[in-house]
C-alpha cells in the first residue's frame, strides 16, 4: 500500500522563491514600461504644446485687449517639470524699425513687453518625468555643426507666418539650426527627445 507523501518544508520553501522571484520580476518589468509610457507620453505632451503655440501665433486671437502678439515656450532646467508659454508683444524691441537677432525674444517671468506680464500658462509635466538636458544645435563657419548643451531655450513663433526665433542662454539668438529637449523618467532611463528647427518642423524620438 502506498501511502501519500505531501511537501515537505525545503519543497515548499523553494516553491515559494520560485513564486516570489516571479512576481517580482514581473513588478519589475511592468514597472519599467510604466515609466516608458509615461516619459513618451510627457515628451507628446511637449510636441502638442509647441504645435499649439504655434497655432496661437497664426490665429487672430487677442492676449489683452487690442493686442495680438507672437508666442513663444520656455524651457529651463532649473523648472525641469514645467514648460513655460509666453507671449511677446512687440517684436521689435530696439525700435530700429528691422526684427532680427538683436531684439529680445525670451521669456522674462514677472515682465515682459506685454502690459501686465507675458505668461500665458505654466504647463506642469507628469510628475514622473522631466526636462532632462537641453541642446541647440547649428551650423558654424566652416561647414560643422556645433552642438551646445543648455540650461533654458526659448522659441517663439514670431507673427504672421509665423518665423521661428531660437534664443539659447549660451549664444543668444540663433538664425539658424535647432533646439533638442530630452524629456526623461526620473531614473534618467527612458529617454525621448524632442526637436523643433529653425524651419518650423516639430519631431519626437
Amino acid at each position: 500500500m502506498h501511502t501519500k507523501r505531501g511537501f515537505t518544508l525545503i519543497e515548499m520553501l523553494v516553491v515559494l522563491a520560485i513564486i516570489v522571484f516571479m512576481v517580482t520580476a514581473v513588478l519589475a518589468n511592468t514597472h519599467g514600461i510604466t515609466l516608458e509610457a509615461r516619459a513618451k507620453a510627457a515628451a507628446s505632451t511637449v510636441l502638442d504644446l509647441i504645435k499649439d503655440t504655434r497655432n496661437r501665433s497664426v490665429a487672430v486671437k487677442q492676449f489683452t485687449t487690442g493686442t495680438f502678439p507672437s508666442y513663444g515656450l520656455d524651457f529651463d532646467l532649473s523648472r525641469p517639470q514645467q514648460v513655460i508659454v509666453y507671449a511677446d508683444c512687440i517684436a521689435d524691441d530696439n525700435a530700429d524699425g528691422i526684427v532680427d537677432n538683436k531684439d529680445t525674444f525670451n521669456y522674462i517671468s514677472g515682465g515682459g513687453s506685454c502690459t501686465g506680464g507675458s505668461l500665458v500658462s505654466t504647463n506642469k509635466l507628469d510628475t514622473q518625468t522631466k526636462i532632462g538636458a537641453i541642446r541647440a544645435v547649428f551650423p558654424v563657419s566652416g561647414g560643422s555643426i556645433r552642438t551646445v548643451s543648455e540650461s533654458r531655450v526659448d522659441i517663439l513663433f514670431l507673427r504672421p507666418e509665423p518665423t521661428i526665433w531660437i534664443w539659447t542662454a549660451t549664444d543668444g539668438v540663433l538664425t539658424a539650426g535647432h533646439v533638442e529637449v530630452d524629456i526623461e523618467d526620473t531614473t534618467g532611463k527612458y529617454i525621448r527627445t524632442v526637436s523643433l528647427y529653425s524651419t518650423g518642423e516639430a519631431s519626437m524620438k
